[in-house]
């Protein structure tokens, strides 16, 4: 076993195919120095090498973490031999593309409609032989119709397409055995997703072309879409405004004084997840393997409010621009920016005319309110233009205010700073880890398809990029002797 994931993490750390890992392992001595093997028992099977990794992803969705607590086992490895700090650290996300085809959308409708009828005509040969004639033409014998089409035509095309769509799931909706078939749930899964079905009733239900049907392509500028659609040849992949595909969550140390810094957290995810929705999951994390860093350094999409505020009572100091455009006010108004608020959000440390709030606590839903002395605030020459309300109940005057916004309000102050600046330059030195996983370790394009396959290759190729950061010093030294 031992020997089987050093071959996966060896072939991940060179970018090799199968075939080519277990060729070095057979009939290089440095591979089989380096896995302790002796030559003579040097060889697997690459079926071994495949039902290995296919038992391993399984394990995974089963929640028995295999390639995930090897990765934590490696790290924490590393950076106790190399005595890093990982008090500070830096938070970023890569796009990650698998072995998919990139299909337009007329694309994605004829392959999904070319493959559902392909297999019917192998399984189901009579009811493939009782299809309108278009539908062979179309999809079986369609030598130029769409490919050769001007971009004219391209939305007749689609709305041609978006009809065929739903006369075939109209026609074996119920049907025993064909309404079960994959295909024919992609099918269904495409009209669903692509497609709009309006409530008149069909005009010619059996028919060949556009015309007579309840439904048409969704415009996309109007009409939502879902971000997690059929791909074609990836259906876990999704949509995102880095493009299709997936993508990672990558955390590693950033201390100036450590030898080398270390991956600590690596996971995967849709590539329509937002960044804003990743930080306090990866605190968690990190807090379950005991590497919860004191300052958490990430870029402008993970430090919403709220995340501020939830990571300051994990004990930890999100150091990130403000997420979100700054709120203006007209000439002569305050806003809650005018304020100081603590770190956290959770206090008021002195209001715009520099005093202190009386009393401060908190309200239900979660908000925080703080009383000022109503006999300075009624010598305040803008009480109207104030955020600040007097009660008729009470003499004093109140501010009301969520958490998430006093953070916020505090990180465009904080950030001002010539310490933020200072500080803030460490985020960077990611952007060089997320290209060296692409450029050294094939990260970028994966040769494999599906989320068990990917999250299980993207962590074998950090694993081989913290194991090669750790043996670097060691090399560097080697070849300086020689």
């Amino acid at each position: 076993m031992a020997a089987t994931l050093g071959v996966i993490i060896l072939k991940e750390m060179f970018d090799l195919t199968d075939e080519a890992a277990l060729d070095n392992f057979e009939f290089n001595a440095s591979w089989q120095y380096a896995l302790n093997v002796e030559p003579d028992e040097a060889h697997v099977c690459q079926k071994t090498l495949h039902n290995f990794r296919v038992k391993m992803s399984e394990a995974e969705e089963q929640g028995i973490l295999t390639c995930s607590a090897l990765f934590d086992e490696i790290a924490g490895a590393i950076i106790k031999d190399k005595g890093l700090k990982i008090g500070k650290q830096r938070l970023d996300s890569t796009h990650i593309r698998s072995n998919m085809a990139v299909l337009t959308r007329l694309g994605l409708f004829t392959h999904t409609i070319t493959a559902f009828v392909k297999k019917l005509r192998k399984q189901h040969p009579r009811l493939f032989e009782a299809l309108p004639k278009g539908i062979y033409e179309r999809y079986i014998d369609r030598e130029g119709y769409f490919v050769d089409s001007p971009s004219s035509d391209s939305r007749r095309r689609l709305s041609q397409c978006a009809a065929d769509v739903w006369r075939l799931a109209d026609r074996f909706r119920g049907h025993r055995s064909v309404s079960g078939m994959p295909s024919y749930l992609r099918l269904k899964r495409l009209l669903e997703e692509q497609c709009a079905i309006e409530d008149d009733d069909p005009t010619d239900p059996d028919g060949d072309g556009p015309e007579g049907v309840p439904v048409r392509p969704k415009d996309p500028k109007v009409e939502k879409i879902p971000p997690t659609p059929l791909q074609g040849s990836d259906d876990d992949a999704t949509y995102g405004h880095k493009g299709k595909g997936y993508q990672a969550q990558v955390a590693e140390t950033c201390d100036p004084e450590n030898e080398i810094e270390v991956l600590t957290h690596v996971s995967v995810e849709g590539a329509h997840e937002s960044d804003q929705h990743a930080t306090i999951p990866v605190l968690d994390d990190l807090e379950q393997k005991d590497c919860k860093p004191d300052t958490l350094l990430a870029d402008t999409n993970y430090g919403r409010g709220q995340n501020i505020v939830d990571a300051a009572r994990c004990g930890v100091d999100l150091v990130s621009p403000s997420c979100g455009p700054k709120p203006e006010a007209e000439e002569g108004d305050f806003i809650l920016d005018d304020f100081m608020f603590s770190s956290g959000g959770q206090r008021i440390e002195h209001r715009p005319m520099g005093q202190e709030p009386v009393e401060q606590g908190a309200q239900s839903k979660g908000r925080r309110d703080a009383r000022m002395d109503a006999k300075r605030c009624g010598r305040c020459s803008w009480p109207r233009r104030c955020p600040a309300r007097r009660s008729d109940r009470d003499t004093a005057v109140t501010l009301t205010w969520l958490p998430s916004a006093g953070a916020t309000s505090a990180r465009r102050h904080r950030e001002r700073t010539k310490e933020f600046k200072d500080g803030y330059r460490l985020p960077s030195g990611i952007e060089a880890t997320n290209s060296e996983y692409k450029r050294f370790y094939g990260g970028g394009r994966l040769r494999v398809r599906g989320s068990p396959a990917v999250h299980r290759m993207v962590k074998f190729k950090f694993m081989a990029l913290n194991i090669r950061r750790w043996t670097n010093p060691a090399r560097k030294t080697q070849n300086q002797a020689a």
